[in-house]
């Protein structure tokens, strides 16, 4: 629900012609505002010359005016910065700061999300993260011995000698081939009843964290795996706290880089149409 400042509204109409829900109409002398189609996006807070416009229920301290040299960023260096990036396999043991960590979080906060939905949660993973490690090593090699018919097995064969490996890696020399030694396991949870974008809103949801998380000079790496865990382990929702309306849809290690890379690498040719 949004409240209109009459006092300050100049009827300019430009929340009526920005609002992707028609929920907004402004006459020569008023403003009417059907409540029942707002899905709280907050393109008339932002559009408002005036700033006439607040959202009910959220917290106004957090609406930042628009300031070019803080808000822009030059898309050359922006495309570099995207093409620089590196999936982090070797961390260091030192610890990420809450205060960075939080700054991944409000990245994923403002990513956009399907009807503006907002269906995510996220785990930071620090003191079970030993506990959760192990319960899906010991699940995955578990799927590769007695049920390799199962995904992701039926779809990548080749998986089943790479689960045997880490759990051998792990038992035998305490060589973490699953989450690399990092210090720190964030997953995203969504709620899938809530739309069928979801699992795309985590998708995007991680991407701007993993910028976040460069921009910082951390890196991550993607586990798909530990959600193939997650599917198969039910212990590792249980200690998660996964409710029966929610899944695990991605999962990334996140640490100090032990690595320095000097340049960007190869790419085959994008596959694009213009129809």
């Amino acid at each position: 629900m949004i409240n209109i400042g009459l006092d300050k509204c100049v009827l300019c109409g430009l929340c009526e012609y920005d609002c992707p829900a028609h929920a907004i109409k402004v006459g020569s002398e008023e403003v009417d505002f059907y409540n029942e189609k707002c899905f709280m996006c907050g393109h008339c807070v932002a559009i408002c010359p005036q700033g006439a416009i607040k959202m009910i229920g959220v917290k106004e301290e957090e609406i930042i005016e628009y300031n070019k040299e803080k808000f822009e960023v030059d898309h050359e260096n922006l495309l570099n910065f995207i093409k620089f990036r590196r999936s982090i396999r070797k961390y260091k043991t030192q610890n990420v700061e809450k205060e960075k960590i939080n700054n991944l979080i409000e990245a994923a906060r403002y990513t956009p999300t399907g009807g503006n939905r907002q269906p995510l949660r996220y785990i930071v993973i620090k003191d079970k993260l030993e506990e959760i490690k192990e319960l899906a090593i010991n699940g995955l090699y578990d799927l590769a011995i007695n049920h390799d018919d199962m995904e992701p097995l039926k779809s990548v064969p080749k998986y089943k000698e790479r689960f045997i490996q880490m759990y051998d890696d792990y038992k035998n020399n305490q060589n973490d081939t699953l989450f690399f030694g990092a210090p720190t396991v964030i997953a995203i949870i969504g709620d899938v009843s809530k739309g069928s974008t979801v699992q795309i809103d985590a998708g995007l949801a991680a991407s701007n964290m993993e910028l976040m998380a460069n921009a910082q000079g951390l890196g991550i790496c993607y586990i798909g795996f530990f959600v193939s865990a997650s599917k198969y382990v039910p212990k590792i929702n249980e200690i998660l706290g996964i409710n029966p309306n929610e899944k695990i849809l991605a999962t990334f290690t996140l640490g100090y880089p032990d690595v320095n890379y000097k340049r960007t690498v190869n790419r085959n040719e994008a596959n694009v149409e213009i129809l």
